[in-house]
């Protein structure tokens, strides 16, 4: 098997797995959140990552999801290529990539230095696509902690936002995973969150629980335009909701590249 045949195989797998699993954005909204963040980096910052970008981008973005549905299905393959980049050592509970309490801290501090970590060596190795297997994975925990439905329980959501005049039951968790928007930071200047990886990591978690408020502040308006079936305010909310994650990633690479560089 030639490799390009190969990575056209694994790839149609992962398709397959990613048709039973529940995101926290849907797929093609994680990739665009992710690319507005890297192209707001210098050219020169773009390079580091070469075409790795686009895996970065289109797939290690999914990473936790692509993960937690092999785990499901009970595919070992699948789970032995994730899990270096999904199952850190101390991290206790896997579902942490997806939600968590605004002051977790402590799991917030872990994933981002620990992933930021192995960025930042593989970057000096010349490795620019085991970094961007890292930092999808980190791409994915900013973004699903900026999604609206993964900020609140879902109890509490299908209390406060069952309207008794919608025609028929809805999913709102599936419906705002689905829903599409644009995502646009043009112009957003990456700014360095700090000079070494902890203090990189503590800017992160303030921005991190900032994100989650402003999420949360989102689904009211955004479940009501899906009621009503207004798909300019969908458009809208979504995007209030995702675009502070991707500034925050801009940030973050933008650290990791400054950081690469300083430690050459």
């Amino acid at each position: 098997m030639n490799i390009k045949k190969g990575k056209l195989i694994f790839w149609i797998a992962a398709a397959v797995i990613l048709q039973s699993t529940v995101f926290a954005w849907d797929k093609v909204n994680h990739a665009n959140i992710t690319r507005a963040a890297f192209e707001q980096l210098t050219r020169k910052e773009q390079r580091m990552f070469g075409s790795a970008a686009d895996s970065m981008i289109e797939h290690y973005s999914l990473n936790p999801d692509y993960h937690r549905a092999a785990v499901r299905q009970k595919n070992q393959a699948r789970i032995d290529f994730y899990e270096p980049y999904v199952a850190l050592p101390l991290l206790q509970n896997i579902k942490q990539w997806h939600k968590n309490d605004d002051d977790n801290s402590e799991v917030c501090f872990y994933i981002t230095t620990k992933l930021m970590h192995h960025a930042v060596l593989n970057l000096q190795k010349g490795e620019p696509l085991e970094a961007a297997k890292y930092l999808g994975s980190l791409a994915h925990f900013i973004e699903d902690n900026a999604c609206p439905v993964h900020v609140l329980p879902d109890k509490t959501i299908a209390q406060l936002l069952i309207s008794p005049d919608y025609p028929q039951p809805m999913d709102i968790h599936r419906a705002v995973d689905r829903a599409v928007f644009t995502v646009n930071i043009s112009g957003y200047e990456p700014q360095l969150l700090g000079k070494n990886l902890v203090e990189t990591s503590e800017a992160i978690f303030f921005r991190f629980k900032d994100n989650r408020i402003n999420a949360r502040a989102q689904i009211v308006p955004l479940v009501q335009s899906m009621f009503t079936k207004d798909e300019a305010g969908v458009t809208k909310y979504g995007a209030v909701a995702a675009e502070p994650a991707a500034r925050l990633f801009a940030d973050i690479l933008h650290t990791v590249c400054t950081l690469t560089e300083e430690g050459r």
